[in-house]
């Protein structure tokens, strides 16, 4: 975040297997087969959306009941499918298609807008599943993919997590005139490629993570965002050293190394310089407490994802993380929250094709 040597962005993800989503693609075919017949998702609850597109009828549907915000996931993922579909008419000359129409059935979700990946994750399921259909997958990347649904153009992290999973570095964007940025903007204001990873490791899966949301106010997002990365970048250079210090000096060789003392105090001491101590400054109190409280509980790696309120802490056994649950539950019961323990998902996004 710093523009020196040409280079801005670059980031450090890791891939979970909770929270995740179920999205079920039925294209024309499949629905003769199951007897929907043309007009018959009239009939389906009201949570649902028809969408009129270039290349025939796609309709969303969400079936997990305790969604909290229905329209506006409606309203995200019709966008999104109708950007997709008229760049890929364009790019293949596409005219109407015998697939469709296609419905989509939510099962599930991720919350937006807590530093989950999840607008990225759901355009990548959705175009995905758009092209298998139609056949085109061998012919578009999962690159070309996140750059067509608008996605990458800050963070490498959530395609490759799509598409291999694990634990990523990658390695920004070059930046200045007449280069892919000219200034400092996040994902859904920049028109950059995806930035290239630079290694993906498999990450420890007999350490678990404990995922930790409490009910405040989503993480920064649209102008918010924007004016975030307008208003504090660049980092100042001494910053940035560190962090890339920690990185390839602590934090990679305990991935390696499966050693979590070495790999915690890397994210310990990430968190509280650079960007990231930036993005923390302009939590919730409660976010900012509950940081604390784990660290004096002692938890050897803490952190907050992206611009949060997502708050994750990583230990060695599972009773381990069970136990500092116990702890959160009564600390933090009057906030409420919602909570996951779960590992490492090295394998990316579990793509089935059902035979009909």
């Amino acid at each position: 975040m710093n523009g020196s040597l040409n280079r801005v962005d670059g980031g450090i993800g890791l891939t979970l297997k909770q929270p995740n989503f179920t999205l079920e693609v039925l294209d024309r075919e499949s629905l003769i087969h199951r007897g929907v017949g043309k007009f018959a998702w009239e009939l389906l609850p009201e949570k649902q959306i028809v969408l009129e597109t270039d290349l025939g009828q796609v309709v969303f549907s969400i079936e997990c009941s305790d969604c909290p915000n229905p329209d506006e996931l409606l309203d995200t993922v019709s966008d999104i499918t109708e950007k997709f579909i008229h760049q890929l008419t364009d790019k293949f000359s596409l005219a109407k298609s015998d697939k469709f129409p296609l419905k989509f059935t939510i099962w599930d979700f991720l919350f937006s807008h807590m530093g989950l990946g999840s607008k990225t994750q759901m355009a990548l399921a959705i175009a995905s599943s758009i092209i298998k259909i139609l056949g085109l997958d061998v012919h578009i990347d999962v690159e070309t993919l996140t750059q067509m649904v608008g996605r990458g153009g800050t963070s490498g992290i959530g395609f490759r997590s799509f598409e291999n999973g694990g634990f990523i570095l990658d390695c920004g964007h070059r930046f200045g005139k007449n280069l892919e940025k000219e200034s400092f903007l996040p994902s859904s204001a920049s028109h950059a490629k995806p930035a290239r990873t630079i290694l993906r490791y498999d990450f420890p899966e007999e350490w678990y993570v404990l995922v930790v949301i409490l009910n405040v106010p989503a993480g920064a997002s649209n102008m918010e965002e924007i004016n975030i990365f307008q208003n504090h970048c660049p980092i100042p250079i001494e910053e940035v050293q560190q962090v890339t210090h920690h990185i390839l000096m602590q934090l990679l060789p305990g991935i390696i190394e499966k050693d979590l003392v070495n790999f915690g105090e890397a994210v310990n001491s990430i968190r509280k310089i650079g960007f990231k101590k930036i993005e923390i400054d302009l939590q919730h109190d409660h976010i900012k407490e509950l940081i604390k409280f784990l660290e004096q509980k002692s938890s050897k790696c803490v952190g907050m994802s992206s611009f949060g309120p997502t708050v994750f802490s990583i230990f060695e056994s599972k009773p381990l993380a069970l136990e500092m649950l116990d702890h959160i539950k009564k600390k933090f019961s009057s906030v409420g929250f919602t909570s996951y323990i779960t590992t490492a998902n090295n394998t990316g996004a579990d793509i089935e094709v059902t035979p009909q």
